[in-house]
């Protein structure tokens, strides 16, 4: 078949460069390629690639209306979280009990409520204490691990009855302070009737706890005082998972063989 009128000179241009430039095959045989015969087929490839990007623009933004929609509907401020059976021992999160105080598109604060470090003396945890004159001296706390972000900073999980210098209230009579003032109302007799010193938190990224739910690494749990509360750190793990009807022998600690 003749070519068409108007491209046999620049297909003979196009074909004399190929034959007398020192080209390796491949390269030349791509010049030759992208004749005037095929440019319709070029713009369509690049068409096809702009809505292949456009697409995944518009499917990103998408998931993220999804997962914003989806966080706000369902707000764990004052939830409880428990760590799947599945999460491996010796992982921070093991069997952990995990109070959430913030709960936002932009991320989520909690604070661990089973995992006791020791018994505290407070002129170690607050320098504020005078040394010489305080009768905070001989206080002594026990004191739980909130999580792994800024273990220096401290926090008082108690009940509801006190209400000085708050961070965080919520209705199920329970809330949290980071301020010096109630140490000093615990050590007069003024301060909460229960609670729990914590050092450290637990933080997650934007949509980062949405993501770890969606991947059941939590389970989520109306969170009980007397729970918080209770003595025995190490059995308050599977005590939560019975209130929810989960029996923790259920689940096998390796992977079985059938």
């Amino acid at each position: 078949m003749a070519p068409r009128a108007g491209f046999e000179p620049a297909t003979k241009r196009l074909t004399a460069v190929c034959s007398t430039t020192e080209l390796p095959r491949n390269i030349r045989s791509l010049f030759v390629a992208f004749t005037p015969y095929n440019k319709s087929l070029l713009v369509g490839l690049v068409f096809f690639v702009i809505i292949i990007i456009y697409c995944s623009i518009i499917f990103r933004k998408a998931i993220c209306h999804y997962m914003e929609s989806k966080s706000s509907a369902n707000n764990l401020v004052g939830k409880m979280l428990i760590a799947s059976p599945f999460t491996l021992y010796g992982d921070v999160f093991y069997k952990s009990l995990i109070l959430v105080l913030s709960h936002t598109k932009h991320g989520s604060i909690g604070l661990i409520v089973n995992q006791r470090l020791n018994h505290v003396q407070l002129t170690r945890t607050f320098p504020a204490i005078d040394k010489n004159t305080d009768p905070l001296i001989d206080m002594v706390l026990p004191m739980y691990f909130g999580g792994p972000v800024e273990p220096e900073r401290g926090f008082f999980i108690h009940s509801g009855e006190y209400a000085k210098n708050l961070l965080f209230k919520f209705s199920n009579n329970l809330s949290v302070s980071s301020n010096f003032e109630i140490v000093k109302d615990m050590a007069t007799g003024n301060g909460p009737q229960k609670s729990l010193f914590i050092v450290g938190y637990t933080g997650w990224g934007a949509y980062q706890l949405e993501k770890e739910l969606m991947n059941n690494l939590w389970i989520v749990a109306e969170c009980d005082q007397q729970l918080v509360f209770a003595e025995g750190n190490e059995k308050k793990w599977a005590t939560a998972l019975k209130s929810i009807g989960i029996d923790k022998s259920h689940f096998l600690p390796k992977i079985a063989n059938c």
